[in-house]
């Protein structure tokens, strides 16, 4: 599988709306490639839900119960997502715990949607695979604050070379298909928020 498809996937289902259905490239187990290119990714308590009929969206105010990757500081964000669940939009109901994980969009609106790693967590998990793939999540990203300076990533669809701080990346990110062609030239600020991304892909 080549590096293109899964990134082109990657900036359009997590920012889509206003699409006529719902189609999902199944992400698998989490890796570096995707966490990179979120902005947001936390569990956080929905303390309100307002529905914008006109626009179909669901825009919902999180309170943030815990942090994974954030651009900038807070205990609220506001996130985005389609109002129906056929354009991929997630079914948000105010008092509900989420996992939730969410791209900026040109816009400057931070939006999630069902093709993303954003789940419901219940009081109680009684899905097994729902509560193993968030746990798993949960342990690949805690490890990853344990890395120091630049390292090599390898996933199934290639491989990622960077560093991170407290872990985010920062600086600037190769990414490479299975072939080693260079296929992504990414930089990150600070807080780990995506600056710029370049397709080198066109050019090998």
């Amino acid at each position: 599988m080549k590096l293109k498809p899964i990134l082109t996937l990657l900036l359009s289902v997590l920012l889509c709306h206003g699409v006529s259905a719902c189609s999902c490239w199944p992400l698998g187990e989490i890796d570096v490639l995707q966490y990179n290119q979120a902005e947001y990714v936390f569990v956080g308590v929905a303390e309100s839900v307002v529905i914008d009929e006109e626009n179909m969206q669901r825009i919902v105010t999180f309170r943030i119960k815990k942090k994974y990757k954030s651009p900038r500081k807070g205990k609220r964000v506001v996130i985005q997502t389609a109002l129906q669940s056929a354009t991929c939009g997630l079914g948000i109901s105010q008092g509900q715990t989420w996992y939730i994980w969410a791209a900026k969009g040109q816009d400057g609106i931070y939006r999630s949607s069902l093709c993303t790693r954003s789940m419901r967590i219940p009081t109680n998990i009684n899905d097994s695979s729902q509560e193993t793939t968030y746990h798993k999540d949960i342990t690949f990203m805690k490890s990853l604050k344990k890395v120091r300076g630049t390292t090599t990533f390898t996933y199934d669809h290639g491989k990622a070379i960077g560093k991170l701080r407290r872990g985010c990346p920062i600086g600037s990110w190769n990414y490479y298909d299975e072939n080693g062609d260079l296929r992504l030239v990414c930089s990150y600020g600070k807080r780990g928020q995506k600056i710029s991304c370049t397709d080198t892909s066109a050019k090998n």
